[in-house]
């Protein structure tokens, strides 16, 4: 069985359109000549070795073929998605306050599909669900859309009780699937902002020096020998810190560093103690390896729930086929997937697989204009030299101040405050302002361009513009992201 955790994937609600797994097109998929291992071998050769290994100790490149194999003889993969879903049933009173704020935060993680600037009735875990399908996989859908993933302790609780809810209805045989898919990282906390993991910050966490890219295949066994042997050394120690965390008092803990480094830990740890269990049961587990790949060198970080042997880890690929420099690129990475999509507005719904075959219902789209994320109606056909704000020396000496502040990349507070400054009616350069915050250089500036992963927005905005092949702006309906590559294992 393989199990698919991603971070947004449902089943159509009702009067959605739920398309024959049989008529989705497999076209966004690779061939196996594009894996980074077993290059040498016969695909047939992949598939004696994997049967010829008991299931626990086959590698991810032995899982994926097997899989593949399934398909080939025209069974139905399932995979049980954990992620943020547009519909969830409720067994608590709708308008009771906790019922409300827990709506409220499903809200913050709806998706804006089509970009005009209106959220949908759509989530991360939908638009994963709809590349599961579009690959002949059934979908299982495990909502997590009520979790503030700002908050640890409350999501360290509610992920790791959700996850054990249906791992061991897995165990006791209730249900059956083949792939747990996960595109979620564990949150992590330093300084007082959320972020993601950092080789750097993998090094001081573990105690394991020299961790590159290229050698965290070498390291990850010691890291997580290291995590559990940290995680079983000071839980006792620090649980009465833990508790005041949980409870919100008021004033910070004299070691809140600490506490949040254990959270940590006990997240990553606590995942792979799931995958183990869910190896045991012939459940594969797959990971999104994450979205800082060449262009962001100055901060890379890496999903931690990558490491452990027997996790699938999955890179993107661009719309030319190849290595996505958004994507995480490091030696966990076993297999690739196309990572960028286009949102397509089709006569009877919302194709986002490119088989012209439709996701989504028109019905998803929102078209109440009270409460806009942003104006874009007021940029589109414009020509961006008549809306482009300007990067003045001024505004770059500022920068350069606040870099040197903060170790070279302006944290995300201190950057909201900058950009607050910036004209808040004219469209800037992404890539530009990454510059500005320290997360690209010049060099990589030029690499990103042609990566073509640029886009024009306003300071502190989700819009998203592209100058189009008539020279002037329209709405960018790209997507880009190792999320939507998992889903497309086998």
């Amino acid at each position: 069985m393989v199990l698919n955790i991603s971070n947004n994937s449902l089943e159509m609600e009702s009067g959605q359109i739920t398309p024959d797994l049989t008529k989705k097109s497999k076209a966004l998929k690779t061939s196996s000549t594009q894996e980074n291992a077993f290059k040498t071998k016969p695909y047939q050769a992949q598939v004696d070795a994997f049967e010829q290994t008991p299931f626990f100790n086959r590698s991810p490149q032995e899982r994926v073929a097997f899989l593949k194999k399934k398909q080939d003889r025209g069974e139905t993969l399932t995979a049980l998605v954990f992620d943020s879903f547009y519909q969830e049933e409720s067994d608590g009173d709708l308008n009771s306050p906790e019922e409300q704020d827990r709506l409220e935060r499903k809200r913050d993680k709806q998706s804006d599909i089509n970009v005009d600037g209106y959220l949908d009735k759509v989530m991360h875990g939908d638009l994963v669900a709809a590349f599961n399908r579009s690959n002949g996989v059934r979908v299982i859908p495990a909502d997590i859309s009520g979790v503030r993933p700002e908050q640890q302790n409350d999501s360290l609780y509610t992920l790791s009780k959700r996850r054990e809810e249906w791992i061991s209805k897995i165990e006791r045989g209730e249900i059956k699937v083949d792939i747990v898919q996960l595109s979620l990282n564990p949150p992590y906390t330093s300084k007082g902002e959320w972020k993601k993991m950092t080789y750097a910050d993998l090094e001081r966490l573990s105690g394991v020096s020299g961790i590159t890219p290229e050698n965290l295949h070498e390291k990850e066994e010691a890291i997580m020998k290291a995590f559990e042997a940290r995680y079983k050394a000071s839980r006792r120690s620090t649980e009465a810190e833990r508790k005041d965390e949980r409870k919100g008092k008021k004033g910070k803990s004299k070691n809140s560093q600490a506490v949040n480094d254990l959270i940590f830990i006990e997240k990553t740890v606590g995942m792979d103690r799931h995958v183990q269990r869910l190896n045991r049961v012939e459940v594969t587990t797959v990971v999104s390896g994450g979205n800082a790949g060449l262009v962001n060198t100055s901060d890379e970080t890496i999903n931690a729930y990558s490491l452990g042997k027997h996790v699938v880890s999955v890179g993107a690929l661009d719309e030319f086929g190849n290595k996505a420099a958004f994507s995480a690129d490091h030696s966990l990475i076993t297999h690739r997937r196309p990572g960028v999509y286009t949102v397509k507005t089709l006569k009877d719904g919302i194709d986002i697989t490119g088989d012209n075959i439709p996701d989504f219902p028109l019905s998803i789209l929102n078209f109440d204009d009270t409460e806009p994320l942003f104006e874009g109606k007021k940029f589109k056909g414009k020509k961006l030299s008549e809306v482009q704000g300007k990067i003045t020396p001024e505004i770059e000496k500022r920068a350069k101040t606040l870099r040197g502040k903060h170790d070279g990349i302006i944290p995300k507070k201190a950057w909201k405050a900058f950009l607050e400054d910036l004209e808040p009616d004219k469209l800037y350069s992404n890539m530009e302002l990454n510059v500005l915050r320290g997360r690209l250089s010049r060099k990589e500036l030029k690499l990103a361009k042609y990566a073509n992963l640029s886009f024009y927005c306003l300071p502190n905005s989700k819009l998203k513009m592209i100058e189009n092949e008539d020279g002037v702006l329209d709405y960018d309906t790209r997507r880009k992201g190792t999320s939507y590559a998992a889903p497309l294992i086998p």
